[in-house]
């Protein structure tokens, strides 16, 4: 092991207890170092868009596609994501498009609280039973008066 570390001259000789005390200092240091840079938080980059981005359809059904494999394709131009299979040996299977919106805060709640009036419709069957049972009232008279006479 050299003698030449620490702002020790070369003319200088070290005793042991000089040497394991320079080493010391040393391990006390690199454990500082270490602590100090676990207390910074890590620079951390925004996550990469791993997203597959298309022009449109055409591109995405001439995007290949490993044998067994799923991949999802976003269209750049419009909001609009492909998705497209293969089967085992590699042959494409239908591609899927789906539309995406953004769907706001409750909609979904009021979809289900609106109610459909069906007044006007059990009114105008109201009508057409009451219109065919006055027809029957009429068939039936006129057949008892067919009998008597």
């Amino acid at each position: 092991m050299s003698n030449y570390s620490y702002g020790v001259m070369p003319s200088q000789q070290l005793t042991a207890q000089q040497l394991y005390q320079l080493q010391l200092q040393q391990q006390m240091l690199q454990q500082q170092m270490q602590q100090q840079q676990m207390q910074q938080p890590m620079p951390s980059n925004p996550p990469a868009d791993e997203r597959i981005w298309v022009a449109n359809e055409q591109s995405a059904e001439n995007y290949l596609v490993a044998p067994g494999a799923f991949v999802r394709l976003w269209n750049s131009n419009e909001n609009i994501f492909y998705e497209k299979r293969a089967d085992a040996i590699g042959r494409p299977l239908p591609i899927e498009c789906y539309r995406y919106e953004k769907i706001e805060p409750n909609s979904h709640e009021k979809e289900q609280k609106t109610t459909i009036d069906y007044s006007k419709e059990i009114n105008s069957l109201n009508e057409r039973i009451l219109a065919l049972e006055k027809e029957a009232k009429r068939h039936e008279q006129s057949n008892a008066n067919n009998k008597r006479a």
